[in-house]
């Protein structure tokens, strides 16, 4: 099968990826065929032989513990399903929201300022720059409700950085020919995007998926070094506030191992690398995606039915000068 025949689930990037990103899935979601170790389960036999936590990487613990002896890789694999929870519903929203303005400002030309002016400002100054300032804030770093917060200013910037993306890609398929002779035809503007207008974006969409994906993750990788948690419980000492939490995903397992970098560095470094692993699958499944749906789309322009019509429309005309 050459080139231009392949279909995108048959790249091989796509499936090497989503191989990668299922084994994940399956260990996440069934940590006991992987470790027999509970989350939050103190290391007994180091502690009987009265060593103290942290230990590091043994046969009994593959990635080590932490300060409370808690074992690393269980405590990894267990934070397999949240990190895709949470990234699954950054994705979601992000997505939705930006094919919505998109659609609004493109065919039914509505203009709204408050997202182009967001878009500026995500232009203008790194977004997680701008996520870390307003997540740092006391109200909002220090409230019991931080995992709002959290998912709701990633996706705020995500959509303001995405939303023009997607618009473009639909301005693009409204110039072509085949759109205007629908709308002269006497097609309504949401008949004339769902008919003909979805169908082109359709291949855009799949290529967003995993891309999204990916970025979500970094910006959630990237906000964890410094700390930022997507829920965090808050108590006053004597000797000022503190935070623990008991979220198991991996931005949360960087941000309280970054408070432990110099005594448990593998607390930093193991979940980057399993945060990696998953960022990478997703961009192979995105570049796999887009080199194949890229021909496909290209193969389409213009549509043969359009210039079948466009014939057939002429075709009167056409006998009477060969007659």
């Amino acid at each position: 099968m050459n080139n231009r025949q392949r279909a995108w689930w048959q790249s091989g990037r796509v499936i090497t990826g989503s191989l990668i990103i299922i084994v994940l899935l399956v260990v996440g979601l069934f940590p006991h065929l992987v470790t027999h170790y509970t989350p939050w389960q103190e290391d007994s036999f180091h502690l009987s032989d009265y060593e103290a936590p942290p230990f590091p990487p043994s046969r009994l613990h593959w990635f080590g513990t932490d300060e409370y002896g808690h074992d690393l890789f269980t405590q990894i694999v267990y934070g397999i399903v949240p990190t895709f929870r949470d990234a699954t519903i950054l994705v979601v929203i992000t997505l939705l929201a930006s094919l919505a303005i998109a659609v609004l400002q493109a065919m039914y030309r509505v203009n709204l300022y408050i997202f182009d002016r967001l878009t500026d400002l995500t232009k203008l100054f790194p977004p997680v720059l701008l996520m870390l300032l307003i997540l740092e804030m006391k109200p909002i770093y220090f409230s019991h409700y931080s995992s709002y917060w959290y998912f709701g200013i990633i996706g705020l910037f995500e959509i303001g950085r995405l939303e023009p993306i997607v618009e473009g890609d639909i301005g693009l398929v409204y110039k072509k020919p085949f759109i205007e002779s629908a709308i002269i035809a006497g097609g309504s503007e949401f008949w004339v995007f769902r008919k003909h207008v979805w169908r082109f974006i359709m291949p855009y969409i799949l290529e967003y998926i995993p891309s999204q994906y990916a970025r979500i993750l970094t910006v959630m990788g990237e906000l964890g070094y410094f700390g930022v948690v997507t829920r965090a419980l808050i108590f006053a000492t004597q000797n000022g506030e503190h935070f623990i939490t008991h979220q198991l995903d991996l931005p949360t397992l960087l941000a309280t191992g970054g408070h432990h970098w110099f005594t448990v560095p593998g607390g930093v470094f193991f979940p980057t690398i399993a945060l990696c692993l998953m960022i990478v699958c997703f961009r192979l499944i995105a570049t796999g995606v887009a080199s194949a749906t890229t021909l496909k789309r290209a193969e389409h322009w213009p549509w043969p039915e359009y210039v079948a019509k466009l014939v057939a429309h002429r075709s009167p005309s056409t006998s009477r000068v060969s007659a």
